[in-house]
This record gives C-alpha cells, sequence and structure tokens, in this order.
C-alpha cells in the first residue's frame, strides 16, 4: 500500500488531510488495517501478515507496528502479525 497519502498512486480531494507525521500515518494505516481485517475482511486475522518497508519507510514500519500490536492485545483480537527483525 502506498503509505503516506499522497505517495505512489494515493490521493486525496482536499489537501488538508495530507498527514505530515509519523503519528498521522500511524493512525491512517490503522484505520486502514482495521477496516481490513475487521469490518471487510475477518478471515484474513488467521492468515500470515507480515509488516516490512524499505529505506525511510522502516521509522514508519516501526511506529505501525507498535501500533497495531498494542491495539490488537487491547482488543483481544485473533492475529497472525509477523513483524521480521
Amino acid at each position: 500500500m502506498d503509505n503516506p497519502v499522497g505517495t505512489g498512486f494515493s490521493y486525496v480531494d482536499d489537501h488538508q488531510y495530507y498527514t505530515h507525521d509519523v503519528a498521522g500515518i500511524t493512525a491512517d494505516m490503522l484505520t486502514l488495517l482495521k477496516a481490513f481485517f475487521m469490518d471487510k475482511s475477518a478471515q484474513f486475522q488467521s492468515v500470515p501478515f507480515y509488516i516490512f518497508s524499505e529505506s525511510y519507510g522502516g521509522k514508519m514500519t516501526a511506529a505501525i507496528s507498535q501500533a497495531l500490536y498494542k491495539v490488537s492485545l487491547a482488543l483481544c483480537l485473533n492475529h497472525n502479525i509477523h513483524v521480521p527483525c
């Protein structure tokens, strides 16, 4: 997926929705992942899910991974998340 919004093929119609820091990017990704895993495709909760990136994305990967892990623990989600070291 293209991250943050505005890179690659992702876009917004209103520039106020662009994110400007890692916290905003993380919040956007959690919104997307929640919609994917809980609302649209619950059957994928048991499929291995790998989080990775390249270059500068390493900063975002760490923040997104930590936030997703905390949310999954707090909500007692059934997941199969793998974060390579």
